[in-house]
């Protein structure tokens, strides 16, 4: 995962979160002229991002289990 921020058109950041695969980049989320706190606006999302990788980790470990 990673992030990008830049000085917004009009004001603030425009701030963007990006997930990176193995042959592509996805665009997660996207917040365009957010003010100077956003980091305090951006980490919920990107907490959920964490919650949501770790339950996909644990689901294809039960699911190797269940196959093997």
């Amino acid at each position: 995962m990673s992030l990008l921020w830049e000085p917004g058109a009009d004001s603030g950041w425009d701030v963007q979160a990006h997930l990176g695969l193995a042959k592509d980049s996805v665009l997660l989320a996207s917040w365009p002229s957010v003010p100077d706190h956003w980091p305090e606006v951006v980490r919920p999302t990107l907490c959920e991002v964490r919650g949501l990788f770790s339950a996909f980790r644990l689901t294809k470990k039960a699911l190797t289990l269940a196959l093997s």
